[in-house]
């Protein structure tokens, strides 16, 4: 059988070439082993590289559309599922039930920001995109760093706020 990794498996799955570890020839000509190295520029990339997919066996990433769309409803529902919860439980159980909808927001933003930026550092994704089995990654196979996703967060919870604002202001 030919294929295009000699010395592998057939079906053995690539690493990307910025962390592939290889032998090299030192100036006497015997073989060493060098450790695998990321490419400086792979920290450099800005937040629009970053892609929400599985990694293929050839090292590449698999971008679906319709699941990560499914994936960010789901994240969005479970946030407010939460800020919901916090409304039914003020308004049956407090004193002065005025306060349920300030709490319900502050709740739902809370879980959003916990949940999309120190849950998906800890774990590599979160709750909606590990149900499609989807991890958010640079095309290098490095995961955003915890001030990346907090920037991201930033920028989408404007853009959920703002977009609606907009259409209706």
């Amino acid at each position: 059988m030919v294929h295009d990794n000699p010395g592998r498996y057939a079906d053995a799955p690539m690493l990307p070439t910025a962390v592939q570890s290889r032998f090299e020839h030192d100036p006497n000509g015997a073989l060493r082993y060098v450790e695998p190295v990321r490419k400086p520029e792979a920290t450099e990339y800005d937040s629009t590289s970053l892609n929400a997919g599985r990694l293929r066996p050839d090292g590449t990433l698999e971008e679906p559309r319709w699941p990560m769309l499914i994936a960010f409803a789901i994240d969005l529902l479970v946030h407010a599922a939460i800020g919901g919860g916090v409304w039914l439980t003020i308004t049956e159980y407090a004193p002065d039930p005025e306060q349920a909808i300030p709490l319900a927001i502050t709740a739902a933003v809370a879980t959003s920001f916990v949940h999309r930026t120190f849950i998906q550092r800890i774990t590599g994704t979160t709750l909606g995109k590990a149900f499609f089995g989807l991890r958010l990654r640079y095309p290098d196979g490095t995961f955003p760093t915890l001030w990346q996703l907090i920037k991201l967060w930033c920028v989408g919870t404007f853009t959920v706020v703002v977009t609606p604002l907009q259409l209706f202001g």
